[in-house]
C-alpha cells in the first residue's frame, strides 16, 4: 500500500511541474518570444530526463524497501509536524498581518533552532498556510489543506530526494487540490501582465547563493538557512522599496533553490544556473496560480531538477564518448 502511495507521489510531483513549466512555456508564447520560448523547450527536455531518472532510480533501489514499509509512529509526529505548521505559519499571516514570507520564514526559523528532528516537515506546512485568504476563506478549509500536505510529504517522502523546491511543491498540491474542491481555482488565473525587472533577478541569487553558502560556510541547515534569510528581507524589503514586497516574495522563492542537496546541485555555477532558469518560469507564471501556498517552492523545484538534468545529461554524454574512443 505504502509503495502505491508513493508511486501516486511520484507521479503528483511530476504532473505539477511539467504543468507548471509548460505554463511558462505557453505564457512566453503568447508574448512573442520565440527565443526564449524555444529556450524553455529545450530545459523542458532536461526536466523529463531528469525525472526519468529519477523514476528509474526509485523504482530499482526503493521498490523492495517501500513494499515492506508500513505507517509508523514518527510517520504520524511527522504528520502533525506539516499540519500544525500549516496553521500556525496561517494564523501568523493573516491574524497577525506578517505577510505571507515573514509568516513562512518565522515558522520555519523556530522549527530550525529549536525543533531540529522535525524542522523540515515544519517548515513544509508553513508553506502550505502562505495561501491567500480570498482563495480558503472557510476555517475548515486550512485544515484540509495541512492534512494534504501532510499526506502527501509523508507518502512522497522517498521521492525526488535531495532538490530544493519539494516542501513548496507539497504545499502547492494541497492548496490547489482544496481551491479546485472550494472553486476557487479560477480566481488564481489573475491575468496580469508579465514585466520582466533586473532586480528580480538580483534578489534571486542574494536567495539562492546565499542559502547555499550560509548552509555550506555554517552548516546551519537548510531550513533555518532558507528562513533566515526570508525573514530577515522579508522585514527588510517592503521598508526600503515601494515594491519591496514583490523582491521579497521572489528572493524567498530563490532561497529554495539554494536548499538543494549538494548531490542535486553540486556546485555554485549550477545554483545559479536553476537560479536563472527559476527566475525566469517565476516572471512568466506570475498572472498564474496567485495566491496558492507553495507555489514559490514549486518553481525552485522544477528549476533544480531541470538544472540536474542538464548535468547529468553532459555526464551521460561524456561517459558515452569516452566509451567510443575506448572501443
Amino acid at each position: 500500500m505504502f509503495y502505491v502511495l508513493s508511486i501516486l507521489s511520484f507521479l503528483i510531483y511530476a504532473f505539477l511541474i511539467c504543468k507548471l513549466f509548460m505554463t511558462s512555456l505557453l505564457s512566453s508564447l503568447s508574448t512573442g518570444n520565440y527565443l526564449l520560448s524555444s529556450l524553455k523547450l529545450i530545459v523542458i527536455v532536461f526536466l523529463l530526463y531528469e525525472i526519468l531518472i529519477e523514476w528509474r532510480v526509485y523504482l530499482s533501489t526503493k521498490k523492495s524497501e517501500l513494499v515492506k514499509r508500513h505507517i509508523h509512529l514518527d510517520d504520524l509526529k511527522i504528520f502533525m509536524s506539516v499540519f500544525l505548521g500549516t496553521l500556525v505559519s496561517y494564523y501568523l499571516n493573516h491574524n497577525f498581518a506578517l505577510g505571507a514570507v515573514v509568516a513562512s520564514s518565522l515558522v520555519g526559523l523556530i522549527g530550525g533552532l529549536l525543533l531540529s528532528k522535525y524542522a523540515v516537515p515544519i517548515y513544509c506546512g508553513s508553506f502550505a498556510g502562505m495561501v491567500s485568504s480570498t482563495l480558503t476563506s472557510d476555517p475548515t478549509a486550512i485544515f484540509i489543506i495541512g492534512i494534504f500536505a501532510a499526506l502527501l510529504y509523508v507518502f512522497g517522502s522517498q521521492t525526488f530526494v535531495g532538490f530544493g523546491g519539494k516542501l513548496g511543491a507539497t504545499a502547492y498540491f494541497a492548496t490547489l487540490l482544496t481551491s479546485v474542491f472550494y472553486q476557487t481555482f479560477r480566481d488564481t488565473m489573475i491575468g496580469s501582465s508579465i514585466t520582466i525587472q533586473s532586480d528580480v533577478f538580483i534578489v534571486f541569487i542574494i536567495g539562492s547563493l546565499g542559502t547555499y553558502l550560509i548552509n555550506e560556510q555554517y552548516d546551519i541547515g537548510v531550513v533555518a538557512a532558507s528562513s533566515l534569510l526570508g525573514l530577515t528581507f522579508g522585514l527588510i524589503l517592503p521598508n526600503v522599496f515601494s515594491h519591496g514586497g514583490a523582491l521579497a516574495v521572489a528572493l524567498f522563492c530563490g532561497t529554495f533553490i539554494g536548499m538543494s542537496t549538494s548531490s542535486k546541485l553540486s556546485t555554485r555555477v549550477s545554483v545559479l544556473i536553476a537560479t536563472i532558469i527559476g527566475t525566469i518560469i517565476y516572471l512568466y507564471t506570475a498572472p498564474y496560480f496567485a495566491g496558492l501556498g507553495g507555489k514559490l517552492g514549486l518553481i525552485a523545484f522544477g528549476s533544480s531538477i531541470a538544472t540536474s538534468g542538464i548535468y547529468n545529461f553532459r555526464t551521460s554524454l561524456s561517459k558515452h564518448r569516452k566509451k567510443q574512443l575506448e572501443g
